[in-house]
């Protein structure tokens, strides 16, 4: 049986990089070999010692778009909100793109963490959140 070939061709990581660099800028896309920690701006804490240390590093990184993950109840947006809460304390402004409904704006109050400083989005997809807070970002 021959194979015929198909009209795609395999495009190697670094030409992709180097794509995302020209049109992004220094540091919008790195292969896991890079050095990717000197583009990272800072860190921000999640205010979990052993958490931070599993992450590697002091936190998670500034200026990132970052996604939490979980089981329900496994305190994704408890985590969140602590990290959301110490961005505030450094001067940041966090935006928090959420896509379970899953914010208490009276919970994460509790925590620290100033509601009417935090930006906040929602929408019917997850696409959507994106999408706005792109378009915010952007504005920076």
């Amino acid at each position: 049986m021959v194979k015929k070939k198909t009209a795609t061709a395999a495009v190697d990581a670094a030409t992709v990089v180097a794509a995302l660099v020209g049109k992004f800028g220094k540091g919008a896309a790195t292969t896991s070999g890079d050095e990717a920690l000197g583009a990272v701006a800072g860190y921000v804490s999640t205010q979990c010692l052993a958490l931070d240390n599993i992450i590697g590093h002091p936190g998670i990184p500034q200026s990132r778009i970052m996604s939490i993950r979980g089981r329900e109840s496994a305190g994704k947006t408890t985590i969140l909100t602590h990290i959301l809460a110490e961005c505030q304390r450094r001067g940041g402004l966090p935006v928090y793109l959420d896509s379970e409904y899953a914010f208490d704006s009276r919970h994460a109050a509790d925590l620290g963490l100033y509601d009417a400083a935090a930006l906040e989005e929602r929408g019917l997809t997850g696409q959507y959140p994106l999408a706005v807070g792109n378009k915010k970002t952007e504005n920076w």
